[in-house]
């Protein structure tokens, strides 16, 4: 037996033994492979016809792996007659039912295990059945106790030393029943004469008649695939059958089908009518990198889920899957003439379960079928939500789980995945967290635009909040790859085309203000200013030193004796109240924390962080407490120089203040600088304009 690639068992076929006229060489086994496929009991198995190791035990063959460990074979002649069957040819050298025959076959197979042991079951766990839908003459004579078989042939008795009695109650035949439509008549067959040499043969040897017809056989499988999923087509069944025909004529060649084949087998007939036919003139071709990204996702999970995806989501993906085609066709269902040669030059290529039809007039739903079968992609499905078919659609899913192995989906439409807990599903971009690598990757290769503004990288945007990672789904992630996706509105779009640059005034005060009111001050200053202290008709103090030394918790008192006289800048005193005030000096600025800490220790007063300018103004920068008298002190705008206003491009990086109001008489273009304001912030903010 040679083992090829995707687990495809092969054998050796007898040559000549395949009747084309016989529905029943491919029906028994059809049957046999779906209901074991749909058993948890069943482990696994291999199904064969035609097994030139069984002898004349070769029409199906069967090696069963079972859960509670155990190996079995069952080696079946299949006998698909009308009229019954003499009792004469079993003791006779009768052609087709002759037990000498079969001893002498039993026998060479035993010889032939011995030397190969290519089976994975012990030999004593070998079953030889003879099995026919026919009925065995005299059949009501034969009861449960031994019956010596004493048939008559041309009017005489022929002695015999063979013993017959019925036997229900046996592993082969609670193994091989017909459901609870069987009414098969089965029998286990001795030699009456102590050290027979058939007497190995007999205890391995079962006897099975009044089987299902072939007609029966094939209703039956109709029945068992229309129970069990329900509301699944009829095409399912012919489609089923077919296959079977195919594979037993040998179509495909002479491979054994497993367990996990029959089940993704199903699986595809049930989920392919569901595919969503894709535009394929609309497709357009995606750069080889972003391609590859995104079929690497598709291929960590085994289920992407895109719940209700635009056209245009849709045809990308779909372009990609295209991509992965070794031939481009305009049409999705037309055969395409000549196709297999050029597609698989080698049968092994394929896994047995992708094979059923003819190759020569293969279409590229049927390749793309064979890519996802071949678990290059995976398969996509559009089943609506309330559909009756939505619970099939999950039992066919959950075929394609064999032994741990699964197959891809994508799901384009919400469905329920509650039995599904052992599969990986991508729901949103946080489900690659574990996959490190590949997540920076991705993230350093996806662009964002926020509200129209220049594109950012992913990563950058997730650095600013990290929860939007659960935002993004597949859906996103398909829509980045051309590198304009927009979250929000597009600013641009009511931006004009020509801007005339704008300019906001700074709040400019007289500085006066520091030595007249009884504010704290804290006053930041550029480095290139110095001897700042001699500005103030007040004590000044360095903020760093300020924040500690200061007693936390507030105070009422401003003098200076709280402080050590070495850390005051005293000035001549000229008025005891003044001299009792201080400032706080920021060489370089003062940071919104260290003005929030200064204002949290001194609660009971107004605080105001401003900026020196010259020793004549000051620009407010932030308050804390109460600005009412501090607007006396406000210069005119008229009295302002040119330096003194903000290009618009700087508003962001000049005023701190997380309220800002902006005042102009109509028509100065606010509305305007609005809009380029909103383009130029950073993609930090999410901006919201109220007209």
């Amino acid at each position: 037996m040679i083992v090829a690639e995707y687990g495809n068992y092969t054998f050796t076929s007898r040559g000549g033994a395949v009747d084309f006229g016989t529905d029943y060489e491919y029906l028994v086994p059809a049957f046999y492979s779906l209901v074991f496929s749909l058993d948890d009991e069943v482990v696994d198995f291999k199904m064969s016809t035609n097994n030139n190791d069984m002898g004349d035990f070769d029409d199906v063959v069967m090696e069963i792996e079972l859960k509670n460990g155990e190996h079995h074979v069952f080696a079946l002649q299949l006998k698909h007659i009308v009229r019954p069957i003499a009792q004469v040819h079993l003791v006779t050298n009768n052609k087709k039912f002759s037990l000498k025959k079969y001893s002498k076959e039993f026998k060479k197979v035993k010889t032939n295990y011995d030397k190969s042991q290519s089976y994975s079951a012990a030999f004593q766990n070998f079953h030889f059945i003879l099995f026919s839908n026919s009925v065995l003459e005299k059949h009501e004579e034969i009861g449960e106790d031994w019956t010596k078989l004493e048939p008559i042939a041309d009017g005489q008795k022929i002695d015999s030393d063979i013993l017959i009695r019925k036997f229900d109650d046996c592993f082969e035949k609670k193994f091989l029943n017909f459901g609870e439509t069987d009414s098969g008549i089965n029998y286990k067959i001795k030699c009456g004469k102590e050290g027979s040499p058939d007497e190995e043969f007999f205890n391995q040897f079962s006897f099975y008649t009044k089987q299902k017809t072939a007609k029966e056989t094939e209703s039956l499988i109709a029945d068992t695939i229309l129970n069990t999923f329900k509301n699944c087509n009829s095409s399912v069944v012919i489609k089923y059958l077919n296959y079977f025909s195919y594979w037993c004529r040998r179509d495909f060649g002479a491979y054994k089908l497993t367990k996990q084949d029959v089940r993704t087998k199903l699986a595809e007939l049930l989920l392919a009518p569901h595919i969503p036919e894709p535009n394929i003139e609309e497709l357009k071709s995606l750069p080889e990198d972003k391609n590859l990204m995104l079929l690497e996702i598709f291929l960590r999970f085994d289920i992407v889920l895109l719940e209700k995806p635009s056209e245009v989501v849709l045809n990308k993906i779909w372009s990609m899957f295209m991509q992965q085609f070794l031939i481009i066709s305009k049409e999705w269902t037309t055969p395409i003439s000549g196709l297999y040669i050029g597609l698989v030059k080698d049968i092994m290529d394929l896994p047995i379960s992708a094979l059923s039809e003819n190759f020569n007039e293969i279409s590229l739903k049927k390749i793309y079928l064979i890519l996802w079968q071949k678990d290059m992609l995976p398969l996509i499905l559009k089943v609506p939500k309330d559909a009756p078919e939505q619970q099939h659609i999950l039992q066919a899913i959950k075929l394609c789980d064999t032994k741990g192995r699964k197959k891809k989906f994508l799901l384009v439409e919400e469905t329920n995945l509650e039995e599904t807990s052992d599969w990986t599903i991508f729901r949103n971009l946080s489900d690659l967290r574990s996959a490190t690598n590949f997540y920076n990757v991705l993230t350093e290769r996806l662009s964002v635009s926020v509200q129209g503004r220049p594109s950012i990288l992913l990563k950058e945007l997730l650095q600013i909040d990290e929860s939007l990672v659960n935002t993004f789904t597949m859906q996103e992630i398909v829509l980045m790859l051309d590198g304009k996706f927009l979250i929000g509105d597009d600013c641009k779009k009511h931006f004009p085309k020509y801007y005339v640059p704008r300019q906001v005034p700074k709040i400019l005060m007289n500085s006066e203000i520091i030595d007249e009111l009884d504010d704290l001050f804290v006053v930041s200053y550029s480095d290139d200013v110095d001897n700042i202290h001699t500005n103030f008709r007040v004590n000044t103090l360095d903020i760093s030193k300020y924040l500690l030394l200061k007693p936390r918790g507030g105070s009422i008192s401003y003098k200076p004796k709280q402080f050590p006289a070495s850390y005051l800048v005293n000035i001549e005193e000229k008025e005891q109240v003044i001299n009792n005030k201080f400032v706080i000096l920021a060489k370089g600025g003062c940071s919104k924390e260290q003005f929030e800490e200064i204002s949290l220790m001194n609660s009971t007063k107004n605080c105001h962080h401003v900026h020196f300018i010259d020793n004549q103004r000051i620009e407010w920068m932030e308050s804390r407490g109460s600005i009412n008298e501090i607007q006396n002190y406000q210069l005119n705008s008229k009295e302002l120089k040119s330096e003194d206003f903000v290009q618009d491009s700087d508003v962001f990086t000049h005023f701190g203040n997380k309220i800002n109001v902006i005042c102009a008489d109509p028509g100065m273009g606010k509305s305007i600088m609005m809009k380029f304001l909103k383009y130029n912030c950073p993609s930090s903010f999410w901006v919201v304009m109220k007209y």
